[in-house]
């Protein structure tokens, strides 16, 4: 039985070499396979028979051994080799090796994750990432379309749950609207702060067919033309037209008017009498609501001119100019279109005009200060709240308050009868005639009218050929000051010298008792000027006042009424700051309380302004500071504003009502102008249309906001509607830049940024206005209709008095609305934050960056070591579009070998643990390469001979084992 224990044993010897070789040869098969791990066999005895357990030590004795047989070997386990095999460069993208611990995660058919180590990956027909010979997909981390448009990092977003991985090369598109842009470079703080700009009037324009009538008769001149109905509008220089029949073209000058009658009567007589039943148009200056159609321009021929037809329904007409240098694009329009490309009247081709200069016309914002009306406040020196007494005057006669003096001349430029500004000359005033000096000094006094001057507003005056007892003017006299007089003829004189009567300049007709010798008076909120009738002069409200002299000097206020010569603005200010120096960089001020002041001082990092003030050092509630009716007051004890003492109205922000314990309202501080300040009107900015129909351009400050080579093209024929030359020119310190912005399709837009000069102050900050034009900007009008507009936006920014930039209170942006429907408009935040002012360098500026981008298309993909996929866009941009994730185990040799290179969790491998490659020990990603199967076939060559060698000592057992078996048969 013996002998066939070990037939048995060597069987179970062949078995297990056979398993062994078996597991070699698939090590040796599996030589080239990618990623594949190579399996060793390992053995352990199967059974052993015990035949003398052994005894113990007893006495002298050592005891014995135990005494078994084994009876052979089985495999105990094939464990596998999960060290690293070497790397192989392919260049493929899609190829991906692992590089330390872990494994890829791909989806099997059923849904189900399994794992490998072979990278061999592609991009399938749905454009996902997937293992090209078995269609499972690959998992990671995949962002969303929208998430790639914003730039999220994976990093960011991180996350373990796995989906498939997405490259859609070709047909992924992003683009994304800017946001937000910064601006760098320096403007000049050595330029002339801006106080002009252009203002220029074009042709006078007339309407053809003002208002239209039937002549009925004609008179035998061929002058007095006879109306079914009297023309309502009709004013002496209007012109008629006689609008049909044989004297179509004939025009004549209105003379006279008779609205009872019914009749108008010509300069000239037409030329052929035009008959009765014919139509009579007036043809006046043009207003806004006159249809395009209806202009007419003028050739000037008097009486009786030619007018020529400017624009017809159906013509295109085309706009260009020339601003700051440049040359703008044309813009275009059809007449009588009424849509967002056309336009009817004439109010409407002028908002046209407006919107293509690019005029910035908000209200509040002092766009054009173009000097209409200059003018001087030439009686006294002080603040004058009320009107001061009138001189002492006689009546009837030429009398007033003198403005100035020397020792030969008179001048009264205020001389005002019945209401109106009157001169010496037209109140019949001539040599010869003499002045009695009625007040002041030297009342009393005569001197004799040699001479007027040519305006007739200055006399002349000398002593000699005064009767012999008058009291002529000597060189003692004083006439400085405000002093009364009146002129006379035919006087006589008492023994003394003295006047007792005399015959008054305007013979027998007396004067209005109106006479006004009123002098000329500046409050903080009006100015009156003799010299000069602003609405004569064209000054309306909505123009600025700007005070260039004088304690009001600087200051620029919208003017809110104006009645003949005198003017209503909004109340002069004044800035607290103003007092601020480098020695004395802080407002000191006081609050008078019934229990003792508090004091304290504004420092360059809190504000004052003309109606509030913060301290960050104080708590004026914990002060016991109170505000409203029978509050505290707060005085200034220091700067420009020392002295003042104002009301508090609020404590904290009445604005906001957030609380705010550190900041205080009050009543606002102003200044008055002075009596002598110079003063400037400046019409408002923009294209308007005067009475007389003349289409006027005032455009907005600065030299590089100057219009010129205004040009108006109609079916490409020239119109010289702006022929004649500038009134003014734009002109201060002013710098332009570029932007580039995308709206949300990614097309790409040009904004213009024009900075300049507002006010320059040695004593406080500087100002600087920028203007943003686009020629994409198409913003929606009141009337609902979107229409293309240069003008996008203004705001201002402020720079310390060493160059440096200071923080507006709120953002800064503006708004561009675009043409294309299907677009958002796109509003971007500016950020002025490395912008200077310093004398003695030019100014330049640049975008320095901005977070929007054009159209890009995916035209490839990288995967890093981390795992991401990174797209590269057309337009330059990369963007991370996801990440391949990794799974490790606890136990590698758990995990249960399927065929095609993949391994699923086994009972015993552990939950796999999914992550970024490079984290909590997994390996990174190598893209371009593959790993190579780790059999070592020098190793595998050597097992396979040990168990060959191995099989035949076993079947040499079985044959040995044999050969006894038949010894012992033969001895039978």
């Amino acid at each position: 039985m013996a002998l066939i224990r070990s037939l048995n044993t060597a069987v179970t010897g062949l078995r297990g070499q056979q398993r062994n070789i078996e597991v070699i040869g698939d090590n040796i098969a599996n030589v080239e396979t990618t990623g594949f791990k190579s399996t060793r066999a390992e053995f352990k005895t199967l059974l052993s028979q015990v035949l003398s357990f052994g005894t113990s030590p007893d006495g002298q004795l050592a005891g014995s051994n135990p005494k078994a047989v084994g009876l052979g070997s089985e495999v105990a386990a094939t464990s596998r080799n999960f060290s690293q095999g070497s790397l192989e460069s392919t260049g493929v993208a899609t190829d991906l090796a692992i590089e330390g611990e872990g494994f890829f995660i791909l989806k099997d058919e059923r849904g189900k994750n399994i794992f490998t180590r072979d990278g061999s990956f592609a991009v399938s027909s749905q454009q996902l990432l997937f293992d090209e010979a078995t269609g499972f997909k690959v998992q990671g981390l995949q962002l969303t379309d929208a998430e790639i448009l914003a730039g999220v990092r994976v990093a960011t977003k991180g996350g373990t749950t796995t989906t498939d991985l997405r490259v859609p090369v070709g047909d992924l598109r992003i683009a994304r609207a800017s946001a937000g842009t910064s601006v760098r470079g320096n403007v000049d703080a050595g330029g002339d702060a801006a106080d002009e700009a252009t203002r220029l009037l074009g042709q006078q324009l007339f309407d053809a067919e003002k208002e239209r009538q039937t002549i009925t008769a004609v008179s035998a001149d061929l002058k007095t033309l006879t109306l079914g109905t009297a023309f309502t509008g009709a004013q002496v220089g209007d012109f008629v037209r006689v609008a049909d029949g044989v004297a179509r073209e004939r025009v004549g000058r209105i003379a006279a008017v008779d609205a009872t009658a019914r009749t108008v009567t010509l300069a000239a007589p037409l030329a052929t009498n035009p008959g009765t039943g014919v139509g009579l148009a007036l043809v006046a200056p043009a207003s806004e609501g006159t249809p395009l159609t209806r202009l007419r321009l003028s050739d000037g021929g008097q009486p009786s001119p030619q007018f020529t037809q400017v624009f017809q329904a159906g013509q295109t007409v085309s706009f260009t100019a020339r601003k700051g240098g440049r040359t703008l694009p044309a813009t275009t329009f059809v007449v009588n279109q009424n849509s967002s490309q056309g336009l009817a009247t004439l109010g409407e081709f002028a908002k046209f005009l407006q919107r293509s200069l690019g005029i910035n016309a908000e209200a509040g914002v002092p766009a054009s200060f173009q000097r209409i009306a200059p003018g001087r406040l030439l009686v006294g020196d002080g603040v004058a709240t009320t009107a001061p007494a009138p001189a002492e005057r006689i009546d009837p006669a030429v009398s007033g308050t003198a403005d100035a003096v020397s020792s030969t001349t008179i001048s009264d430029h205020n001389l005002i009868v019945g209401g109106a500004l009157s001169t010496f000359a037209a109140r019949g005033v001539a040599a010869g005639d003499l002045v009695v000096i009625t007040s002041g000094p030297a009342a009393g006094k005569v001197v004799r009218v040699t001479a007027l001057s040519a305006d007739g507003k200055t006399l002349t005056y000398a002593n000699t050929g005064l009767p012999a007892n008058a009291l002529p003017l000597t060189n003692s006299d004083t006439l400085g000051g405000a002093f009364g007089y009146r002129v006379v003829r035919a006087a006589t004189f008492a023994a003394g010298g003295a006047l007792t009567a005399a015959t008054d300049v305007v013979g027998t007709a007396a004067l209005p008792a109106d006479i006004d010798t009123q002098p000329d008076v500046a409050t903080t909120t009006s100015i009156t000027d003799n010299d000069l009738d602003f609405a004569a002069a064209g000054v309306r409200p909505g123009d600025f006042l700007n005070i260039v002299t004088g304690a009001g000097a600087g200051q620029k206020v919208q003017i809110l009424a104006v009645s003949g010569h005198t003017i209503q603005f909004e109340a002069l200010s004044l800035d607290p700051d103003a007092g601020a120096s480098a020695a004395n960089p802080f407002i000191e001020y006081s609050i008078e309380r019934a229990n003792g002041p508090v004091r304290g001082r504004v420092d360059a990092l809190d504000t004052a302004t003309t109606a509030f003030l913060k301290d960050l050092d104080v708590d004026f509630q914990q002060g016991g500071v109170r505000a409203g009716t029978g509050g505290d007051f707060l005085r200034f004890t220091s700067g420009e504003a020392n002295g003042l003492m104002t009301p508090i109205t609020v404590l904290g922000d009445s604005v906001t009502n957030l609380p705010d314990r550190n900041r205080l309202e009050f009543s606002p501080i102003v200044r008055a102008a002075r009596l002598g300040d110079d003063y400037q009107v400046h019409a408002r900015a923009g294209v308007t249309l005067t009475p007389g129909g003349v289409l006027q351009v005032a455009g907005n400050l600065g030299a590089l906001n100057d219009l010129a080579e205004l040009k108006v093209e109609v079916d490409g024929q020239r119109v010289d509607l702006f022929t004649a030359a500038a009134l003014s020119s734009a002109r201060g310190e002013s710098a332009r830049g570029g932007l580039m912005v995308f709206d949300g399709k990614g097309k790409a837009h040009e904004v213009t940024l024009t900075f300049v000069l507002e006010s320059q102050r040695t004593d406080g900050p500087s100002t600087w206005r920028w203007y943003a034009e686009s020629d994409d900007h198409t913003p929606t009008g009141t009337d609902g209709v979107r229409r293309p507009s240069r003008f996008v936006a203004t705001d201002t920014i402020q720079f310390t008095r060493d160059g440096r930039f200071i923080l507006p209170a709120t953002a800064q942006s503006f708004t561009l609305q675009l043409p294309d429907t299907g677009v958002q408009p796109v509003t971007v935040a500016l950020d002025f934050s490395r912008m200077s002012q310093f004398a003695g360098r030019p100014s330049e500026l640049e975008q320095l960056d901005q977070d929007g981008f054009e159209e890009g298309t995916l035209q490839g993909f990288h995967i890093g070591k981390d795992g991401v996929v990174s797209g590269t866009f057309s337009n330059g941009l990369t963007r991370d579009m996801g990440q391949v994730l990794l799974a490790g185990f606890p136990n590698n040799g758990g995990l249960l070998p399927e065929g095609d290179s993949v391994f699923r969790q086994g009972i015993n491998s552990g939950a796999a643990r999914v992550g970024a490659p490079g984290s909590f020990g997994r390996g990174v990603i190598q893209s371009g390469f593959l790993e190579e199967s780790n059999v070592d076939l020098s190793q595998q060559f050597t097992e396979l001979i040990v168990g060959q060698r191995a099989f035949q000592a076993n079947a040499r057992t079985i044959s040995v084992s044999d050969d006894m078996l038949q010894e012992l048969v033969n001895l039978i």
